[in-house]
C-alpha cells in the first residue's frame, strides 16, 4: 500500500509540473508565433499597399498558429507516449539529469511538430513521414548515449559484442530509441488525425 501511495504521489508530481510546463511553453509559443504589428498608414495614396500588407501578415499569422497548434499537440501526444519510458527510468523524480532530458524531450517535440507540419505539407508519400519521425528519433537517441571512460579513441573502440559499441551503449540506445521513437510515432499520429478532423491546416505547396 506504501509503494502504491509513493506512486500515486510522484504521478501527481509529474502530472503538476507537466502542466505548468505546458503552461510556460504555451506563453513562449503564442509570443514567438503571433504576427507582427503593422504601423497605420497615414497617406491616401497608401491605402492599398497597407490593405495588402496587411492581408499577407494576417496570412502570415495564422501559418504561424497552425504551426504553433501542431507544436502543442505534439507536444501532449508525445510526452504522453513517453511517460511510461520516462518512469522505468531508476533516476524518476530524484536525478537532475533525469529532469533535464525530459524538458529536453520537451521541447524537441514542440520542434518535431513545427517540423512535421511543414515537411509533409500535403504529400501521401509514408516514406516521408517515417523519415521524419526516424531522422528526431536517431539524433536524439544517438545523442543519449554515453561511451564509458574505457573506450579507446581514434579509432573509438568500446568492446564487444562490436566494438564501437559495447552492450551498456547498445542497451542505452536501444531504450533511448523506443521512448524517443513512441513519442514522435504518437506525435505524428496525432497531427494527422488533426489534420484529417481540419483542426490543423496543412503547410501549403507554396
Amino acid at each position: 500500500m506504501r509503494c502504491c501511495a509513493s506512486l500515486a504521489q510522484e504521478l501527481r508530481c509529474w502530472l503538476l509540473l507537466l502542466r505548468l510546463r505546458l503552461l510556460a511553453l504555451f506563453g513562449v509559443v503564442h509570443a514567438a508565433w503571433r504576427g507582427p504589428v503593422l504601423p497605420q498608414k497615414s497617406i491616401r495614396f497608401a491605402r492599398p499597399v497597407a490593405m495588402l500588407e496587411g492581408g499577407a501578415a494576417e496570412d502570415e499569422a495564422a501559418k504561424r498558429a497552425e504551426s504553433g497548434k501542431a507544436a502543442i499537440v505534439s507536444l501532449l501526444s508525445g510526452s504522453t507516449a513517453a511517460l511510461p519510458f520516462l518512469l522505468l527510468d531508476p533516476g524518476a523524480f530524484v536525478s537532475p539529469a533525469w529532469e533535464f532530458q525530459a524538458d529536453g524531450l520537451a521541447v524537441m517535440l514542440l520542434l518535431f511538430g513545427v517540423v512535421y507540419r511543414y515537411a509533409v505539407r500535403t504529400d501521401s508519400n509514408q516514406m516521408l513521414k517515417q523519415g521524419v519521425v526516424g531522422a528526431f528519433t536517431i539524433t536524439r537517441s544517438w545523442a543519449l548515449i554515453s561511451p564509458s571512460s574505457s573506450c579507446d579513441v581514434l579509432p573509438l573502440s568500446c568492446g564487444a559484442p562490436l566494438g564501437y559499441f559495447n552492450w551498456d551503449m547498445i542497451l542505452s540506445g536501444t531504450f533511448n530509441a523506443l521512448e524517443t521513437g513512441a513519442a514522435c510515432a504518437a506525435a505524428a499520429f496525432a497531427l494527422e488525425l488533426c489534420f484529417r478532423k481540419g483542426l490543423i491546416q496543412r503547410s501549403s505547396i507554396e
